[in-house]
């Protein structure tokens, strides 16, 4: 039975589900329990999130369910927190690397503002989820070629692939230049055989099934790849196999 026809007959998604892209840590979210309730009724198995802002939330919420969840440590450019206590951070089972947003900082990818965070990344072989849109002068995909030859063994991951349609071919071409560098499909609004697209065009093991939740739905971001007209090995791959192989690359899979 193909994995769309498993979800039409109502049953869980027969596949490794890891939604790469999340959030956690407000009073206006989930809770822990309901989260995961969420989870449980689309069918992810794990959940990367990032606590939004400088709150230790998202550690509770790893130390509540550390077979179901991994954590970014949400970077603040403006927020001060000691190089040594982020690498501190980095060591917590669990975690798996940073979570920034330039644009909402106002703040370059590639200026010094960062630069402790793509340094400790290098160090340290571990992902960073940045935010990234087309057109924006802090975030455009293009922006991360000079990242990724600066820090090779820091794995980047381009939050909404740059969201438009340009964004969106700009980062494919970094996924397919660059070892270090992987997109993630959440806010890309799935545009018209996005996935198929992805299957002749992209270096398919750099594509990452994501879903900004709880900002966003898990479904909508599922249906898209559930449904796409491509062979059942490239939708494992997109909706879990290739964030599973990240993380074991970096030996941060649990």
């Amino acid at each position: 039975m193909s994995l769309i026809e498993n979800v039409f007959n109502g049953e869980k998604i027969n596949s490794l589900v890891i939604d790469a892209h999340g959030h956690y840590g407000t009073s206006l979210m989930p809770d822990f329990a309901d989260t995961i309730k969420e989870m449980d009724r689309v069918g992810i198995d794990k959940f990367c999130c990032a606590p939004l802002y400088q709150n230790d939330k998202g550690f509770e919420f790893l130390q509540a369910y550390p077979d179901r969840v991994l954590l970014y440590h949400w970077y603040d450019p403006y927020y001060d927190i000691p190089e040594e206590e982020l690498s501190k951070r980095l060591d917590v089972p669990g975690v798996i690397g940073f979570k920034i947003h330039p644009n909402a900082n106002g703040v370059a990818c590639n200026s010094k503002a960062f630069k402790t965070v793509w340094e400790l990344a290098n160090e340290k072989k571990t992902a960073v989820l940045s935010h990234t849109w087309y057109p924006n002068m802090y975030c455009d995909p293009s922006m991360y070629s000079g990242i990724a030859k600066n820090y090779p063994d820091a794995k980047i991951i381009l939050g909404h692939s740059g969201g438009s349609v340009e964004g969106f071919l700009r980062s494919v071409k970094l996924v397919n230049k660059y070892e270090n560098i992987y997109m993630e499909l959440d806010n890309t609004n799935h545009h018209y055989n996005q996935t198929e697209y992805l299957a002749k065009n992209a270096d398919i093991s750099k594509v990452l099934f994501g879903s900004d939740f709880p900002t966003e739905d898990f479904a909508p971001h599922l249906g898209p790849i559930l449904a796409a007209q491509v062979e059942d090995t490239i939708k494992e791959k997109i909706l879990g196999q290739n964030m599973k192989d990240l993380l074991e690359s970096i030996n941060r899979y649990r």
